[in-house]
Formats: structure tokens, sequence, C-alpha cells
């Protein structure tokens, strides 16, 4: 996945275990004049389940004219000096505009819906002191949100209407959307069969997904982890783990896990997240993107050595999507190094006891950077891509080296005042990933 996609899904996952990006809060919800803040946090003004993925109603959500209050001071809704939602001139209630001071006016809702309260259906309305009315929204519980999607103060495990889904995720497998983000949390879920990856414990917890790609191609899987050490899985059939076709995991503050599976249009996948303590609160955030397999598009799929993005030849990737190295083999060692022509060297690992040696030569003082790149194929960003760079002398002494100082996992070094000779960059592989297909930048800057 190239790296620009990347970034799109970090940011799009930079909310990760918050309900909302957005810092405004609905309404406290208030049954008989007693107000009393939502016990669901942050809300959310979008659904991108489409199952109300947004902050929980208050305990009282399910009584009968029920209200929404506009100031978040506390103070009356219509009075100057009533909070955050107060004004200088008191607004006229039932002229159809929602003016400061007022939550709603007839059908102006401003920003609100039901589902700013956790609860994904019905229809809001708004009472005659200019205050929400929320009694008309009800939802379904999901039960691996960590919400009360239907305002009953019950959330997840805890609901009754969970009580199937959290003893066999298979029985009510949600939908896994295509290209939306989703949040979702293991809490109390039973698992059933486990992933060939899932964190060794005794306390599993699991909760599944129904996914049918929308095109035949591949499909990209990933998964962040919000506070736990998670796993995840894609199988293709709910209740038998022997038919899992990829797995893998995901640490609290590492990069997500990633899948890419070839599939076919509508076919019924199953993905699967596991937790090691389904006693303890996981959240985790899910995306799915499924897309044709086409050369030049920037993506390394299952049957192309390579996809720089675009259809020419001689660059390293032919049109054809086949490697086109610069080295020569062997140049395990100096004496059999190839030498380095601007403005790229392409080479490849093909295990993890392959070097490769490439020579260049400085001239007296000059400034060299070296790094390692991936192919335009995102390998660096996605840790598919793990180098290690060395400078030698021409009589083998080491000058620098590094590691991870480039992105990702790729290398990155740079050495002033170097005196004239030939000198030795070393390629090799350093951990992560055992093989790869690379290129080399050398940059010379005169003193």
């Amino acid at each position: 996945m190239p790296s620009e996609r990347i970034a799109r899904i970090v940011a799009a996952c930079a909310c990760l275990g918050a309900v909302s990006c957005n810092d405004e809060r609905p309404p406290s919800s208030h049954s008989g004049g007693n107000r009393s803040n939502a016990s669901g946090g942050a809300a959310s003004t979008s659904d991108t389940s489409g199952a109300g993925d947004s902050g929980a109603a208050g305990s009282d959500a399910s009584d009968a004219g029920r209200t929404a209050t506009s100031g978040s001071g506390g103070g009356s809704t219509g009075s100057s000096s009533g909070g955050a939602g107060g004004s200088a001139v008191d607004p006229e209630c039932g002229n159809g505009l929602r003016e400061p001071g007022e939550a709603c006016d007839a059908s102006d809702f401003g920003e609100y819906s039901c589902q700013s309260f956790g609860l994904s259906e019905g229809t809001l309305g708004c009472d005659d002191n200019c205050e929400l009315d929320i009694s008309a929204c009800t939802g379904v519980e999901r039960c691996s949100d960590g919400h009360d999607n239907d305002g009953d103060a019950e959330i997840d495990c805890a609901d009754q209407d969970c009580e199937a889904a959290c003893n066999d995720a298979c029985s009510a497998s949600e939908s896994l959307p295509e290209a939306l983000p989703i949040y979702g949390e293991i809490h109390g879920q039973l698992a059933g069969e486990t992933a060939s990856c899932s964190p060794d414990a005794t306390k599993l917890g699991q909760v599944l997904y129904r996914y049918e790609p929308p095109v035949t191609g591949v499909a990209d899987f990933l998964l962040t982890s919000v506070n736990a050490d998670l796993s995840l899985s894609v199988r293709t059939s709910c209740a038998n783990a022997g038919s899992e076709l990829e797995c893998a995991r995901s640490a609290v503050g590492l990069e997500p896990a990633t899948l890419r599976i070839g599939v076919a249009q509508s076919e019924v996948l199953y993905v699967v997240v596991e937790s090691g303590d389904r006693d303890t609160s996981s959240g985790f955030e899910l995306l799915a993107l499924a897309r044709e397999v086409s050369c030049g598009d920037g993506y390394r799929d299952l049957d192309e050595e390579c996809d720089d993005g675009n259809m020419q030849d001689d660059d390293g990737c032919s049109n054809a999507c086949e490697f086109q190295p610069d080295e020569v083999e062997p140049n395990d060692t100096p004496e059999q190094a190839t030498a380095y022509v601007p403005p790229w060297f392409f080479g490849a690992i093909s295990e993890p006891s392959d070097v490769d040696v490439v020579s260049v030569e400085v001239p007296q003082g000059y400034r060299l950077s070296a790094r390692t790149l991936d192919l335009g194929d995102g390998a660096c960003a996605m840790l598919e891509l793990d180098s290690s760079l060395e400078l030698l002398t021409q009589e083998g002494e080491l000058v620098d080296l590094d590691d991870d100082g480039g992105i990702g996992f790729c290398s990155a070094l740079v050495v002033s005042g170097l005196a004239a000779g030939t000198y030795f960059v070393r390629i090799a592989a350093s951990g992560a990933a055992e093989s790869f297909l690379y290129r080399l930048e050398l940059e010379l800057e005169a003193p």
C-alpha cells in the first residue's frame, strides 16, 4: 500500500478510542426537569458503520418525554447567564430558527441528531421550550462498539440483547463496511475458534465481522490497537479456524496489523479480532479496502514483483511489473561490488544472509548521503522493507552505519568531510523483513 494511502488511513484513525474527533458534546439529556450528563462521553455526528458509533445515552434515555438542554454551563435554556449556551438577548422560541441559547427550534436541530445521543434510529424532536426531545429516538444494540446504542443504559455484553452474540460471535457477526474505519471493543465476548496468531492467554476475547468485497482483486485489512495487543485474521468459515487465510498481530503504539488477501466479488469472508484478556476493555480501529488488480497503480499485488505507479521501463520496475535490477550477483564483498551509477541503484535482498555491496568514488572533503527506499509501493512505511546500511573504506574499515534512520524501517546515513577515494555501501536485511526489493540513493555534496 503506497505511503500516501497509509498517511490518509493513519489520519482517519487518529481519534482511536474516542467517539469523535470533534471536541463538541451534545446537550445533556434529562427527564422531568432534572438534568444529568450523558454517560457515553463525546458525541459523534456520523456513524460510519451505519449503527450509531457515538456516545451512549444517559440512564434516563428510555423514559418517555426525554429532552435535552442546550447549555453546557448548566443554566436555564433561555437565560443570558446560563453558561456557554446563554445570550445577551432572549431568543424567540417557536420562530423556526435555532438561535443562541436554544438547542433547537421547530425542525432546526443544528448539528444534532438521534445519533448524537448514541441512538441510531428514530426522529429527533423539539419541545415547546426549544429543548431537544429524544423520546422518539431508538436504536439497536451493537455488541462490540463500547456504546449504549439502544439507550437502555446497558453496554455491549452487559446488555441482555447481546447475550447470544457475546457467547457465540458467529451467531450475530456484524457487517464490516468498505473503506470506512469503524471502532470496535472487546469486553466480555467469548472466543470460539481462535486464530493461528492469537495472543497466548486463557481469557481470549473475540469479535467477528462479516465482509463481502465489492470487487474482485485484493483487499487490505488494517487493525490499529487502542490499548491492547490484538490479533487480526481472515477466514472463509466463521466457526472454522482451519479456513483461515492470513493472520497478523497488532500492538499498542506500533504500526497497524495489515493483511492483503486475494478476493472475489461478493464472496463472504470473516474478519476476526482477538484480545488476550476479555475481562479488560480492548479498543481498536478496523478498516477494509478492496480494489481491482492493475499493474502501474502503485500497489504491489500478489502476482507482481513490483509496482512503482507507472508503466515505464528502465526505472527498476517494468511495464509488466517485473523487477529490473542493477546489481550483478555475486556482489557480497567489496571485491565483487557493483559500481553506483546515478540516480538510483536497484537491488534485491533475497534471504537474511544476502548482502549487496555498491562502490562509489568520493572526491576530497565531500559529504556522502546514502539511503534505501522502496520502489514506490510503500514497503518502507508498511515495514515490509527493513534494511541496514554500512559505509566502508577501501581498506574495509567501518566509517558509519544505520539501521532505521530512514522512512519506516528503511535506512539513511550522512557522512561529511570524507577523504578522497573509493567507498563501499553495504546493504543487508535487518530483521523485520527477511527479503525485499530496494532502491539505493547516493548523493555527493561539495564542501
